[in-house]
């Protein structure tokens, strides 16, 4: 038996000396008591916990009907202040990047405040798991409708990226040589869904070469053997301003992949099996499909393809296709 040890239990912390209970906090109220003056002047708070494609759908399409007197939403990743920028400037809102409520339930009051999570462990963990048993409404966008109880906001401005670009973006861009007149912006990467290879994006970078289209690759994590190739730092709004000068968008499926989608120029997604998660048997490419399909957001537009990948060989295929098809559009 430990001498000493704590424990989380939902959102209490209790603390055991020789396995007895000798004293516990009430989680909610030191968060509270942390942030007090922070929410002062607010009755209604939103707390973003949440990766960019939650965050982009949220912004997106429901925040404007989450308003009500003395609202605040609360950033806690700095992309979550870039789609804010993009479409919802008008609401208050603060950057907390200390805050994490991964474990907290979704919706809690304390002090006659309302607090609302977006969104915890839970609310995750139970989408996916009803994907992967082919649930009804067991769509992102979907489920999203039902924790806000309404219907997302069609009433779609279209958003323009160049409002918030200044000279240090062009700067970057000419550091790297890329060829803006006629570029591919390729993102290989994901947190959820499997990357691509790295052979067969060199594969790729040299095909697109030989038919005179340059290459910028979003990449964030190390490849050592793109050294030569073009990328650099972007925030969100930089890559979304790129991707509106780029001739074509290839991404595997990504949360980047709907922000992207604003841009309105051809996009090609991959929809590869989830990373692998130790509970759980990886989700096959189909069922990612089923509920990350971006054909079911109310702004889908037609010049949007996506495409089941479960071995190089699908990669390879259906890049044969685009390839056809971007050379035609040249």
């Amino acid at each position: 038996m430990k001498l000493y040890r704590e424990v989380n239990i939902g959102t209490e912390k209790k603390y055991y000396i020789l396995g007895v209970l000798v004293f516990k906090k009430n989680l909610i109220n030191i968060f509270y008591q942390k942030y007090k003056k922070l929410f002062k002047s607010y009755d209604n708070i939103y707390i973003l916990n949440s990766n960019i494609g939650e965050a982009y759908l949220v912004f997106r399409y429901f925040a404007k009907n989450l308003i009500k007197n003395k609202t605040l939403f609360v950033a806690t990743k700095k992309y979550h202040v870039d789609i804010i920028k993009m479409f919802f400037p008008a609401c208050e809102y603060v950057l907390e990047e200390k805050i994490n409520l991964d474990q907290f339930c979704s919706k809690f009051t304390f002090d006659n405040k309302e607090f609302t999570v977006l969104f915890n462990h839970s609310y995750y963990v139970e989408l996916e798991k009803d994907m992967r048993n082919l649930k009804p409404r067991a769509h992102y966008y979907a489920r999203m409708e039902d924790f806000f109880n309404c219907l997302g906001n069609i009433t779609l401005e279209d958003v323009n990226p160049s409002e918030f670009i200044d000279d240090f973006l062009e700067q970057k861009l000419k550091n790297i040589r890329l060829n803006l007149d006629n570029f591919i912006f390729i993102a290989p990467e994901a947190n959820s869904c499997l990357d691509i290879d790295d052979g067969l994006l060199k594969q790729i970078n040299s095909r697109l070469n030989e038919k005179g289209f340059d290459v910028f690759w979003n990449l964030t994590k190390k490849h050592d053997d793109f050294k030569d190739y073009k990328t650099c730092f972007l925030s969100l709004i930089e890559a979304l301003y790129l991707c509106s000068k780029a001739k074509a968008i290839i991404s595997v499926r990504s949360g980047l992949a709907e922000f992207l989608s604003e841009a309105d120029v051809p996009m090609y997604i991959f929809y590869s099996k989830l990373k692998n998660r130790a509970q759980y048997e990886q989700m096959s490419a189909k069922k990612v499909l089923n509920g990350f399909t971006l054909s079911k957001l109310p702004n889908y537009r037609d010049n949007i393809k996506e495409y089941i990948v479960d071995s190089e060989d699908d990669y390879k295929k259906f890049f044969d296709e685009i390839l056809v098809e971007l050379c035609k559009k040249m």
